[in-house]
């Protein structure tokens, strides 16, 4: 049985109460790993992306501005058509792939577009529209590789904006929460709960450069992690968000043991007391969410 029939029996099993959604997810990505040629398509696709971006991101002082945007335009147009049709022709490996290759020319050559014409931009909204469509494809067609790589060009886009701009963009971690936290309880994967957490993570180090001037803050932005980890009943969920939450603690904990050592970093460090009020309101929190 074919892995897109599969999901179509499975909902009916989920709806008559033989099996659970989170079975049912186990089994689709235990259909997903049973097949040897995805790792090898997916590595093509990773591969053939970049190849795009180097090519779209090059030099072509021969070509006239407007065929440049033209040829984008049909490379990404064709890609998604023939994705689509693959798709729909149960060939879902190679259909994803495409759209995969389409979603990621679509991006690059809106970047390369917005350089070509000399758009003046102080924030990273390309990355947000670049986002947004990505969401909107995993809903269309409900693939993990369209989540993983949506989710990479968001927090992506959060990096560009810290490095750019020294700015933190609010409105990335917005679609970041909404959308793709959405998408985690719903579906209840195991992967997308280790995207997340580390998307989070790296988003939160960001805030930390750009908004709070003191390191320990990152103490405070990674606790509602590990809170909200606690909050949830799948263990598909919980246990990726908390392990990872666990683990760059421990890593900050490292970096601040060799760090403390320096006499001058010791100096700059300076307390506030907004910290320890915000520290002992979610370490109360978590007591309360603990006991109950």
């Amino acid at each position: 049985m074919k892995k897109r029939e599969l999901e179509q029996e499975g909902k009916k099993w989920v709806a008559e109460g033989i099996i659970t959604n989170e079975q049912l997810n186990k089994i689709l990505q235990r259909k997903q790993q049973d097949n040897p040629n995805y790792i090898i398509i997916l590595f093509a696709v990773l591969l053939t992306g970049l190849g795009f971006l180097t090519f779209i991101m090059s030099d072509w002082a021969r070509q006239a501005h407007l065929s440049r945007v033209i040829l984008i335009i049909a490379v990404t147009f064709f890609l998604y058509v023939l994705g689509d049709i693959l798709h729909r022709k149960r060939n879902e490996l190679f259909g994803i792939s495409f759209i995969v290759l389409g979603y990621i020319v679509f991006g690059a050559g809106f970047l390369l577009v917005i350089d070509i014409y000399h758009v003046s931009i102080y924030s990273a909204w390309p990355f947000l529209i670049w986002g947004l469509i990505g969401l909107i494809l995993y809903y269309i067609y409900h693939h993990p590789l369209l989540f993983s790589v949506a989710i990479f060009v968001t927090t992506a886009g959060q990096i560009y904006n810290g490095a750019a701009f020294s700015e933190f963009n609010w409105l990335l971690l917005l679609l970041f929460f909404l959308g793709f936290s959405y998408f985690i309880y719903m579906e209840k994967r195991r992967l997308y709960s280790y995207l997340f957490a580390i998307g989070y993570t790296i988003q939160m180090l960001v805030m930390l450069t750009c908004i709070f001037e003191q390191y320990y803050w990152f103490i405070v932005l990674m606790l509602p992690l590990y809170l909200i980890s606690s909050l949830l009943r799948s263990e598909t969920e919980r246990t990726p968000i908390k392990l990872v939450s666990l683990v760059s603690i421990f890593i900050f904990g490292m970096y601040q043991t060799f760090a403390l050592q320096d006499s001058w970093f010791y100096k700059e460090i300076q307390f506030e007391v907004s910290f320890i009020i915000v520290w002992l309101a979610l370490i109360i929190s978590g007591i309360e969410l603990c006991g109950s």
